[in-house]
């Protein structure tokens, strides 16, 4: 099923709008959502409705002072997926202002004297593209710049119909076949203006009365309510002038208590700041104190310990000289006792030779019984003398050296 179009009339025909809106009764896909008897409204039920399609007629009645082409252009800014269907009764091909709405991408255009229901409704239902609708446009190439139309149609997201009428009309008339629903004729009708009668004239006389005392009514309470709109905004705005001047009061009162509280903050930080130096200068001077006692005792240990290093050396020379000295006594002691034993040594042989010649002496006067000479005897009596005498003086030497040679032994 096709999408429901949402078609807008505005043709200033009262026929011409029934018959077409019997028609899109009848016909699926079609809606005809209002009718906009003046230009003056166009604009407020395309934004209230948001039609599809507007068929709209150049000789539709209403203010002066809106110019039918200049009202085109402002629907297809805001209302660009509106597609739209301009009747111009009195305009042929090459006509400016048929040219502008080409360039407006308006694309379905019907000009002529004689215009028929049946051609709007072709236009409806067979939308047209730009290659059908270049034939409004003047022959001096002012518009005819095709790549430049196409262009404006992507820019503006409106899609280019390459369809031909005979493949859309065909299109149509299957679907009719298919949905075999009966559409009503559509007669022709011219859009000329109609005499009207006396009492058509009165009727539209009083409507336009009736229309000026609205629009007067309206006008009068568009007034009141634009007064009543500035007096609440003189009253909005003398409330927040009083506001800003009750916040301007409270900032300064602010301000002054910010003032003071800083002020009453950088004395207590710089009471604080002097406090701080003061402490630091005392830990200061304190370090420094204990790093001059603290020097002053390695000093002293250093002393100390040179002083113990110097003693333990000397110490230790004292020791090595003590022992070189016994070394030295003790080698001393031994070459005396060496010396002493030499001595001794001869001593006792001299004694064992005076023993023994003695012997030999006593021996040949006792076995011999022979006197020996002088001489001999002298010997003999000095030796017997000598050994009885010498003998008790030397008994406690040869003791001596008994006992030291038993305590060697041991």
């Amino acid at each position: 099923m096709k999408d429901n179009k949402r078609i807008l009339l505005a043709t200033g025909n009262k026929v011409a709008d029934t018959k077409l809106a019997d028609r899109y009764k009848e016909l699926d896909g079609y809606t005809v959502v209002g009718i906009a008897s003046y230009k003056d409204v166009i604009e407020q039920k395309c934004d209230e409705l948001q039609p599809d399609i507007l068929v709209v007629i150049e000789t539709l009645e209403g203010k002066k002072d809106i110019d039918i082409f200049k009202l085109i252009k402002l629907l297809r800014i805001k209302h660009a997926q509106t597609r739209v269907i301009f009747v111009a009764t009195k305009r042929n091909a090459g006509d400016i202002q048929l040219a502008n709405l080409v360039g407006l991408a308006v694309y379905d255009i019907i000009a002529g004297t004689n215009i028929s229901l049946k051609e709007i409704a072709d236009h409806i239902e067979n939308p047209k593209s730009f290659l059908e609708a270049k034939k409004y446009l003047p022959e001096d190439n002012l518009y005819t710049d095709e790549d430049a139309f196409e262009k404006a149609e992507i820019e503006e997201g409106i899609e280019v119909v390459e369809e031909s009428k005979e493949a859309v009309i065909e299109q149509v008339n299957k679907e009719k076949k298919t949905w075999n629903i009966k559409v009503p004729e559509l007669p022709n009708i011219k859009f000329e203006r109609e005499e009207k009668t006396q009492a058509e004239k009165d009727a539209d006389e009083k409507l336009k009365e009736a229309d000026k005392k609205l629009r007067e009514q309206q006008r009068q309470e568009r007034i009141a309510k634009k007064n009543a709109e500035a007096e609440e905004k003189a009253k909005l705005a003398e409330e927040k002038r009083i506001q800003r001047e009750k916040d301007a009061e409270e900032h300064e009162r602010q301000r002054k208590i910010d003032e003071g509280n800083r002020r009453i903050q950088a004395e207590k930080d710089a009471e604080e700041k002097k406090r701080k130096d003061k402490e630091l200068a005392e830990k200061l001077e304190r370090d420094k104190e204990l790093a001059r006692l603290e020097l002053e005792k390695a000093e002293d240990d250093a002393n100390k310990a040179k002083e113990e290093e110097d003693l333990k050396h000397k110490r230790k020379m004292e020791a090595l000289e003590a022992k070189e000295l016994k070394r030295k006594a003790k080698r001393e002691r031994q070459s005396v006792r060496r010396i002493k034993w030499r001595r001794r040594k001869k001593f006792v042989f001299s004694i064992l030779t005076a023993i023994l010649v003695m012997a030999l002496i006593y021996y040949v006067q006792v076995y011999t019984g022979k006197e020996a000479p002088e001489l001999i005897s002298n010997v003999f009596d000095f030796a017997k003398s000598f050994v009885v005498d010498g003998f008790e003086k030397i008994k406690p030497f040869l003791e001596g050296i008994l006992n030291k040679a038993q305590e060697t032994l041991n």
